[in-house]
């Protein structure tokens, strides 16, 4: 039923944005504004569930986190109800176009707490080329790593900033750290190495096969051990086994 009720509505307004609310799990009431054609299916299909959990668990009211890869916002909303007031959220997102509807869902839910970071975290400061799929119209899966090749694609150029070397947030002490940046999460653990070593925090992190190394190799390096999504109890001990997939990085401490 839900998949013809977003076939219809697709084929009626295929360039349209609404206004509903998330139906499952801990995002169930959230607000969100969606382009019909391509980000309906956050709404209508259950997503993020171990997200979900991981931040539940991790983090109580005071707490800061940090969302990179914040896309339309709604973790960074999610995050931003479970840390309250006294906490707040740090949302990179480096798409002009995901910051538009990032600043419009964090309006619409009226969040007080979070802070948009209108920059790619990355192993330097400076700029880097972005690939979006789809002619521009993928914004989800936007890649500074890959993409490069292809065609049907649009090409952006945006900020980046290595967290270490920022005036302010290598002073934060997030408790979480949520990372989803198609391809470049190696980059983005490298670039903030140092406040990992510092505040010991638990990240949630997407792997892919352009990071895993990186990532494994400084995780590792700063005593961290890894976990697969599904079972928190199920440590990942072989590198083999950590590759395209989303996993939890712990502290030991």
């Amino acid at each position: 039923m839900k998949k013809i009720f977003k076939t219809i509505l697709c084929f009626l307004f295929p360039n349209k944005r609404i206004t509903v609310r998330m139906i499952h799990g801990l995002y169930r009431g959230i607000k969100l504004n969606v382009a019909i054609k391509n980000q309906l299916g956050i709404i209508l299909y259950p997503n993020e569930i171990s997200l979900q959990s991981f931040l539940n668990k991790n983090l109580d009211p005071g707490d800061t986190a940090f969302d990179i890869g914040s896309y339309i916002g709604y973790t960074s909303i999610l995050t931003s109800k479970i840390v309250r007031e006294n906490g707040h959220v740090y949302s990179f997102e480096p798409i002009n176009e995901n910051i538009l509807n990032l600043e419009r869902n964090i309006k619409l839910n009226k969040c007080k707490n979070i802070s948009i970071i209108n920059k790619a975290p990355a192993n330097k400061n400076g700029e880097s080329e972005f690939i979006i799929q789809d002619k521009g119209e993928n914004l989800g899966m936007s890649s500074m790593v890959w993409g490069k090749t292809k065609d049907n694609t649009k090409k952006q150029l945006v900020k980046t900033i290595r967290v270490d070397d920022d005036v302010k947030l290598r002073h934060l002490s997030p408790k979480t750290i949520k990372i989803d940046v198609e391809g470049a999460e190696g980059l983005v653990i490298e670039g903030m190495r140092n406040l990992i070593s510092r505040c010991r925090p638990y990240i949630y992190i997407e792997c892919t096969n352009f990071g895993r190394e990186i990532t494994w190799s400084i995780l590792k390096s700063l005593n961290y051990s890894c976990f697969n999504t599904k079972d928190d109890k199920d440590e990942i001990l072989d590198f083999s086994s950590y590759r395209s997939n989303e996993f939890i990085w712990t502290p030991n401490n």
